[in-house]
């Protein structure tokens, strides 16, 4: 999967001649050379195209499966033309008489786009780099949004830390022309409702079952070597059995870093084995590491979300000497609330047991509550994951921005809540299926599926995530919350659906252990292997960013981590990715 760019100068109107001069080269491989008007480059799986009297409609998609009834619905209801797309994409169309571009991305964001209008062009790409690295835009630290990166980790669209390039919402539609432009939401899933019916417990694991086969036997089905990234875990480890069970059982391939104690690809390879698959390891030196997070950063064109990234883009490389294509586990943990969900409805248990007490106790529990900072008790059950601003990672507080960046009006106090706040007003729903919505607007995409997609794409493998496939998705939607995580010996169990559905098919001992992360591991890595490259990163940093950070708090951080007074490893990745990305893309 090769990058897509383009440029659009509106002061050149787009004719009949020129369009049909577009569509005869793109037939001939999709490369046009510059015309009076736009310029694009690049190679997708599948280009269709459709010409009307009124519209030209160019679609990149994985699949090659819309038909000339998407270019009929499209004339009547673009919208409606949207939501007939299955996999992910990317849409232009020029609306002619309007004189203007329709330019939309699939509904979960698997596919990525940015924009940037100077002057009466637009830059438009699939790649952020691209557009960083273009001679025609110039490269400027968006400071504004250094209080939302080093709160999340990322930087949610429509922001990117580059002023201006935008990057386009997933699921949403870019109409712009040369004087004005508006984003439009096309997608909305249907999330349960409080009064709606749902099927049975049994019923919902039946049909999660299913579409979780299908969606796997249609990547399975593909003319190409296919493999599965396998961590031992639950989601990869059901792709893994489902693929299995349809004649011919994929290799599988799993990583680890090297010296790390809490190595997890014992536990893959036992799943390998159960299923007949030949399990590769790669397994990573800190020297490889520390090499590759600055080829991560520099292939991304933004700070790597997790260092995470690097040992995946490895294995990626590694995995494209045996297959052409990999299918990954991604998105489940949002979609069937694996993750930290467990302790949120711990929390969430809580907040709904003092909302039952009685009027008089429930106000004495709260100001004692208040008093003691005990913030999740004063919180309301069914708003719980917007009062209590849940959403992706947290990483530094308002209190500690204030003592690392060297401007105080960068600081932005309220930056979790003005951010998540709008994704929670988009549902109303149970507080489970609440948080799972911010999730899928933030997470999910900015993080997970940006790593994803850029990574692979990186080294030219197809990546295919059956746990985001939209009927998938827009099934697990329609069910209430405690479907998704439900008590078991009075403790919540998360995936329950799933892991129902597979408890006939894994060891007990392999179904039910503890979900494990990179975090703990590459937190106690910087302790160790890579104490000396993180000093290097804090000196650098003291140095070359002192009108960012406050010197004396990035040595403060790296102090207390290393010496195991406090695990700071989550706030020294995010600084050392950030810085990076920095030198590359912003120090001259």
């Amino acid at each position: 999967m090769s990058v897509f760019t383009g440029i659009i100068d509106f002061k050149a109107p787009i004719s009949d001649s020129l369009l049909s001069e577009q569509q005869a080269q793109l037939k001939k491989g999709w490369k046009i050379e510059r015309t009076s008007n736009a310029f694009f480059q690049g190679k997708e799986e599948h280009l269709i195209h459709w010409d009307s009297e009124n519209w030209t409609i160019w679609l990149y998609q994985t699949e090659s499966k819309a038909t000339e009834r998407f270019g009929k619905l499209w004339q009547q209801d673009p919208f409606s033309a949207l939501d007939i797309l299955q996999d992910s994409f990317i849409l232009i169309a020029f609306e002619k008489k309007r004189e203007r571009y329709w330019i939309a991305r699939d509904s979960i964001g698997i596919k990525r786009l940015y924009w940037s209008k100077q002057g009466s062009k637009l830059f438009i790409s699939s790649d952020l780099k691209s557009l960083a690295k273009s001679p025609h835009l110039s490269t400027e630290l968006a400071d504004e949004h250094l209080a939302e990166y080093l709160s999340f980790r990322y930087i949610h669209a429509p922001r990117t830390l580059f002023k201006n390039i935008f990057s386009l919402p997933a699921g949403h539609v870019l109409i712009i022309d040369k004087n004005n432009h508006r984003e439009d939401r096309w997608y909305r899933p249907e999330w349960k409702k409080i009064d709606q019916t749902a099927p049975t417990l049994k019923q919902a694991v039946l049909e999660l079952d299913l579409i979780l086969r299908r969606s796997v036997e249609k990547i399975m089905m593909k003319p190409q070597r296919t493999g599965v990234l396998l961590s031992g875990g639950l989601d990869s480890s059901a792709i893994l059995y489902h693929a299995s069970q349809l004649g011919q059982t994929p290799d599988s391939f799993t990583v680890s870093l090297d010296n790390e104690r809490a190595d997890e690809s014992p536990f893959a390879s036992r799943i390998a084995h159960l299923y007949k698959s030949q399990n590769h390891l790669l397994r990573v030196s800190s020297k490889d590491f520390i090499a590759q997070l600055q080829l991560s950063t520099s292939c991304l064109g933004h700070p790597l979300p997790t260092a995470a990234g690097a040992i995946q883009h490895l294995l990626f490389q590694f995995s494209k000497e045996h297959v052409d294509g990999l299918i990954s586990g991604d998105g489940g943990d949002e979609v069937l609330a694996g993750r930290s969900m467990p302790q949120l409805v711990r929390r969430l248990n809580q907040v709904h047991f003092i909302e039952k007490l009685p009027s008089l106790t429930r106000r004495t529990v709260r100001g004692i509550a208040r008093r003691t900072s005990r913030k999740d008790w004063v919180a309301s059950y069914t708003r719980f994951g917007q009062d209590r601003s849940i959403g992706g990672s947290r990483v530094f507080l308002a209190p500690e921005r204030i003592d690392l960046l060297s401007d105080p009006g960068l600081v932005r106090s309220n930056i979790r809540r003005r951010i998540l706040t709008p994704f929670y007003q988009e549902v109303d729903s149970d507080p489970i299926n609440n948080i799972l919505h911010a999730w899928q607007r933030g997470w999910l995409v900015e993080d997970s599926l940006f790593r994803v997609s850029s990574l692979s794409k990186d080294v030219g493998l197809s990546m295919h995530l059956p746990m985001l496939d939209k009927q998938l998705v827009d099934y697990c939607a329609r069910l209430p919350g405690d479907y998704k995580i439900r008590n078991r010996r009075f403790e919540p169990v998360s995936k329950w659906l799933l892991r129902e559905s597979m408890k006939t098919r894994i060891p007990k001992r392999l179904l039910e252990r503890p979900k494990r992360t990179w975090l703990h591991p590459l937190d106690t890595w910087l302790r160790n292997d890579g104490q000396p490259f993180l000093a290097k990163q804090i000196t650098q940093m003291s140095q070359q960013c002192q009108h960012i950070f406050v010197p004396d708090t990035l040595h403060r951080l790296y102090r207390e981590h290393t010496q195991g007074h406090q695990n700071h490893g989550l706030k020294l990745w995010n600084l050392v990715l950030f810085h990076l990305w920095w030198k590359e893309f912003i120090y001259d």
